[in-house]
């Protein structure tokens, strides 16, 4: 039969598991640095967190996606029976009542609501209907 496994370090009797020396002195060595590490990466993390707005570095602009809905020309609608033209804004699905201000978009010729044309087109630039782009008209 096979001797039992020795739990114990006493009864092993093998002295050789103690750490000491050089390898003791690089184990320290290395956990410091870890622990430095670590406490410099928590301070610069509590650092920009509590930094007053006004000490940060300023942000660069942010470009808007979108147009400016004031240089369209506003319109009046009204009702012509022997035209066949948009009777409803598609932005607010609302039909279009006479002496209504509409902005007809010059690329395509579709007309909004001026006040739902405004809200569109200052995140997007493209018609809502057809999505033709509107960026390459100087007017606009």
């Amino acid at each position: 039969m096979s001797e039992p496994f020795p739990w114990h370090l006493s009864q092993s009797g093998d002295a050789s598991h103690q750490i000491r020396g050089r390898p003791l002195f690089f184990f320290l060595v290395v956990l410091s640095v870890i622990l430095l590490v670590a406490l410099i990466f928590l301070y610069a993390r509590w650092i920009t967190r509590f930094l007053p707005p006004s000490l940060s570095a300023p942000s660069p602009p942010v470009a808007t996606p979108g147009l400016d809905a004031d240089r369209l020309p506003i319109e009046l609608f009204h009702r012509n029976p022997s035209e066949s033209c948009e009777t409803e804004c598609c932005i607010c699905l609302g039909n279009f009542e006479d002496d209504d201000k509409v902005r007809v978009l010059p690329s395509c010729r579709h007309r909004f609501h001026s006040d739902c044309l405004g809200r569109w087109l200052a995140a997007h630039s493209s018609c809502p209907l057809c999505r033709s782009s509107l960026r390459f008209n100087s007017a606009v």
